[in-house]
């Protein structure tokens, strides 16, 4: 770098040795809220969709940001949706939201509730693997799997502690690249799903903690965990 200059709407140019010259242009924080048409200010959630719109979650409820303007969405019977923590999109693109315990869906322009689903405890996240199959991660009820999806039809297979995951408190989901899929749990450090079976990865193993809270695989395939 040569030279430096910023200019009067706050934008850096910078001068470079060969590689021409660089701008850097710095852009002020903007806010959606309550005022704007947020069901409330307290966010849980962001998810951005296939076709480029993007779902809040927050603790009084979903809204759906599409082309400047906020849309606040309510279940078909007209009941208070709750605390939305996690918003995921299968295969078919129908969106699934979790709201506490409650798993909904929207499908022909309709938020309802997801049937068959026998969930009782809080829905911690929800989770599509490269199957296009979708997975529910929930606080002390284990992890459920999408066997089935047929019109309006959903089933599940739930997995707990005495089919092999370390915890039935589950708070993170990660397909890695070679297709195993990683649990993170609140206590219990991470089970990895590969093959049909169920492996166990503690402090033991090297975690600096038991309690995982998030997962990542970078570009080198090395797996990152909070």
């Amino acid at each position: 770098i040569y030279s430096l200059c910023m200019d009067r709407e706050g934008g850096l140019w910078v001068g470079l040795q060969s590689n021409g010259l660089g701008r850097l242009r710095t852009r002020q924080l903007t806010t959606l809220s309550v005022a704007d048409g947020l069901p409330d200010n307290r966010t849980r959630a962001v998810f951005e969709d296939s076709h480029g719109d993007l779902w809040i979650g927050t603790a009084e409820g979903l809204a759906q940001y599409h082309g400047g303007k906020v849309t606040h969405w309510l279940p078909e019977n007209g009941g208070r949706l709750g605390d939305v923590r996690s918003i995921a999109e299968d295969a078919h693109g129908t969106l699934w939201i979790s709201s506490s315990k409650d798993l909904y869906w929207i499908k022909n322009a309709r938020l309802t509730a997801v049937p068959n689903w026998t969930g009782t405890l809080e829905i911690e996240v929800l989770y599509k693997d490269t199957q296009g199959r979708m997975w529910i991660g929930t606080d002390g009820a284990g992890l459920f799997q999408q066997t089935m999806f047929q019109q309006n039809m959903a089933a599940f297979r739930n997995y707990r502690t005495q089919d092999g995951l370390a915890s039935n408190h589950v708070r993170a989901l990660l397909e890695d690249r070679n297709g195993a899929l990683w649990i993170s749990t609140f206590g219990n450090g991470v089970t990895k799903y590969a093959g049909g079976k169920f492996s166990i990865l503690t402090t033991k193993d090297g975690l600096a903690g038991d309690r995982v809270v998030a997962i990542h695989e970078d570009e080198e395939g090395a797996l990152w965990f909070a």
